[in-house]
């Protein structure tokens, strides 16, 4: 683990807690939805967040950063994971960073609770009314409501009327919201009487403005070398490759069509999954071809990485919401230029503006197999559509730091309710 460091801060740098369990430090495996934190001026994050135990001795981790051209300093603060299931696990931490903090000498200005996990959640309201500091809750999913919509939950389970109030009492008790959905929060809210809430609407894309966080320790470079060497191999048989990764973020009833979807590839195309889902594993190993390949997940670095190699992203949504939706491997993907195939199960959906909104994202029919295989035909991207892309995420990026700086502000502005 990384030796403590100690940095002198100017008084008028605002401390901000984050409270997420899932959002690791580098080359762990990490999503892009806190790292814009790293890059707005004048602030001092501590990230709470959980790591297998065997991951707390390894000194690659980066758990302090220092930008010293926009005064920005980051801490991550480990908590062990504990083993069981995800009931134990989300109990388990929001018990352990309540007692963390309870240690903390300073003094948090805002505290950002990730939500779906309601646990975690609650736990940073008490800390927050304890320390006398801003709520800000970020509704990452919508649960239950998205339970429920998935078949995963039933609609009058207790564990459902359960997170529902749960989420309404932090909803109700935060002076801001940051939220992914634009048109899903606001019924969100509405339903839970918060609908007169601030709201920052963020979004996953993530451009390296500075390299101050980016770890160059790979945790297996020698693996990024293999699968570039399965790539050069398909490439020469004259294949196509495309990268599946993560989990399948779509109900139970969709898997079959996923299923079929995968039955009808043709030879010609290789396709390289990263992923841990078991689902989305049983699938995989119902369709395997010889120039099918499934992989664990791997760190960000790794992954972009590989992802540079290939001619496109591969996806799967049940609709789209909204005038451009928010996916972590989706602005991956088209932050580096590699185009985005994203197929619909929503056959009334396909036509929305999402592809119109985001340069380098082309949806199509599930069941539509042909119309999946034209587009794939017409990469790689000639530059200058490469070009389009890269303007478009950067400028994204860049009025989202300004955004969330601005929301930030606000928060702070308010007087902290008793």
């Amino acid at each position: 683990m990384s030796k403590k460091h100690y940095v002198e801060v100017s008084k008028n740098v605002k401390t901000i807690w984050i409270v997420d369990k899932d959002f690791v430090p580098d080359p762990l495996p990490a999503k892009n939805r806190y790292k814009i934190f790293l890059d707005i001026p004048d602030l001092k994050v501590k990230f709470f967040c959980a790591v297998e135990r065997s991951a707390l001795d390894m000194c690659a981790l980066s758990t302090f950063v220092w930008n010293k051209d926009i005064n920005n300093y980051a801490e991550w603060s480990l908590i062990r994971k504990v083993k069981g299931n995800k009931f134990i696990y989300y109990i388990s931490f929001a018990l352990a960073f309540f007692m963390k903090t309870l240690f903390v000498k300073e003094k948090p200005d805002i505290i950002v609770a990730s939500c779906p996990d309601p646990f975690q959640a609650l736990a940073g309201l008490i800390i927050a009314k304890l320390r006398k500091a801003h709520l800000v809750v970020d509704f990452r999913d919508y649960w239950p409501e998205l339970l429920w919509q998935l078949g995963l939950l039933k609609e009058k389970s207790l564990i459902g009327r359960l997170i529902f109030w749960l989420t309404g009492l932090i909803a109700r008790n935060a002076e801001g919201i940051m939220s992914a959905e634009e048109s899903f929060i606001k019924e969100y809210l509405k339903s839970r009487k918060a609908d007169k809430k601030m709201v920052f609407v963020r979004e996953n894309v993530h451009v390296k403005l500075n390299e101050h966080y980016d770890s160059t320790t790979s945790l297996s470079s020698c693996f990024v070398e293999k699968v570039k060497n399965i790539i050069r191999a398909q490439k020469r048989q004259g294949r196509k490759i495309v990268v599946m990764a993560g989990t399948l973020n779509i109900g139970p009833k969709s898997y079959e069509m996923v299923e079929n979807f995968l039955k009808k590839m043709s030879d010609n195309i290789c396709i390289l999954v990263f992923s841990s889902d078991q689902k989305f594993q049983a699938i995989f190993h119902k369709v395997y071809k010889d120039n099918f390949y499934m992989f664990q997940p791997v760190a960000k670095n790794e992954f972009l990485a590989i992802l540079k190699s290939v001619d496109a992203l591969l996806m799967f949504v049940e609709n789209l919401i909204g005038s451009a939706f928010s996916s972590n491997k989706l602005f991956d993907a088209i932050s580096i230029g590699i185009p985005v195939l994203c197929g619909v199960i929503d056959h009334s959906q396909v036509n929305k503006q999402v592809s119109q909104n985001i340069p380098g994202v082309y949806t199509f029919n599930i069941n539509d197999i042909s119309r999946f295989k034209d587009i794939l035909r017409a990469f790689p991207l000639q530059s200058e559509e490469v070009s389009k892309i890269l303007m478009f995420v950067r400028q994204k990026y860049l009025d989202q730091v300004r955004g969330l700086s601005k929301f930030l502000e606000l928060v702070a502005e308010r007087k902290v309710p008793e």
